[in-house]
């Protein structure tokens, strides 16, 4: 049997849109079970069968209360519901053979439950067979992996010192203070700042950044990114990393362009 399951599931695979039901376990399979033939023709009389009325025999055989049936099934009125219980009578007589649809149903039942240990079984076959060929590969490709490593990856571990960082990336941002109106509280400060910044007058200068990033002034930009450098130079990168995040959000194509190559580092 687990045989012809595997064919069948070659053509039905199982997936979460293409799930199998009791009703869809196909006849030429339950022809191979072991019950007699005229429980065979009964299923073939079942399955063919519309399924909603395949539904419906079954719950009139498990003598399901007819409400809940009506509920279940969605009847728009209890009407419905016994003219398709009397023309399914006509087709199959739960009442009359109710033991032995229940068999056909229970039978249908453990084959769907072998359709899908046999499926699991083939995707556990299936994950073995991939892995081994993944690591056939990768013991192919190691050689070239560790030449990539050694390469790209090297020179990451060992980054350079803070002050060697500040020293790279001071140049990335170059404000033209001729084109800044001194004149303007903010612009002043700004000015001041670069000033005290290009005179090594670091921690004097991170207060005017800190004050210019507080009021919101058009100044913004460019006193997160020297604020920024002036934490790194001191060593804080966790201070560093936050004025560059704040970055992205106020001056994205900035942080894109500049920033970014700079916290790539850190």
């Amino acid at each position: 049997m687990e045989a012809e399951i595997r064919k069948w599931l070659v053509n039905h695979p199982l997936t979460p849109e293409n799930e199998v039901g009791v009703h869809d376990v196909p006849v030429s399979l339950f022809e191979l079970t072991d019950t007699d033939d005229r429980l065979k023709q009964l299923n073939r009389q079942i399955k063919g069968l519309p399924l909603p009325q395949q539904k419906l025999l079954l719950y009139l055989s498990r003598d399901i209360d007819p409400a809940l049936i009506i509920e279940s099934m969605e009847y728009t009125s209890p009407e419905l519901f016994w003219l398709d219980k009397a023309l399914l009578v006509k087709e199959v007589d739960p009442t009359a053979r109710q033991h032995d649809v229940l068999q056909v149903f229970a039978a249908n039942e453990f084959l769907l439950k072998e359709i899908y240990e046999v499926s699991d079984k083939v995707d556990r076959e299936a994950e073995k067979s991939k892995n081994r060929k993944y690591l056939k590969r990768s013991l192919i490709a190691l050689p070239v992996l560790l030449l990539l490593l050694y390469i790209f990856v090297f020179p990451l571990v060992i980054k350079p010192d803070p002050v060697a960082l500040y020293e790279k990336f001071k140049s990335g941002f170059t404000p033209d203070l001729a084109k800044v109106d001194t004149t303007l509280y903010t612009g002043g400060s700004y000015y001041e700042a670069v000033t005290l910044l290009d005179e090594g007058r670091y921690a004097d200068a991170a207060k005017l950044f800190e004050e210019l990033i507080s009021s919101d002034s058009t100044f913004r930009t460019g006193s997160r990114w020297f604020l920024a450098l002036i934490n790194l130079r001191n060593g804080d990168k966790s201070s560093c990393k936050e004025q560059l995040k704040a970055l992205e959000a106020d001056d994205p194509a900035f942080y894109k362009n500049v920033a970014e190559k700079l916290f790539r580092k850190l």
